[in-house]
């Protein structure tokens, strides 16, 4: 089961990742604030992830 779960996981953090480059670097008018929420969505997303594989 755990393992279903880190592996839904690590997809939703590769997306995440993906969708933060994308915002990140692609337009320079965003918000320096939605950029932070972005990174701090990512970090969140791979701390979860780093916990399941304790």
């Amino acid at each position: 089961m755990s393992e279903i779960l880190a592996r839904k996981l690590a997809i939703e953090t590769t997306n995440k990742i993906k969708e933060y480059n994308k915002i990140y670097f692609d337009p320079p008018n965003k918000s320096l604030r939605s950029r932070y929420d972005n990174l701090l969505s990512c970090v969140t997303a791979s701390s979860k992830l780093s916990k399941i594989d304790r």
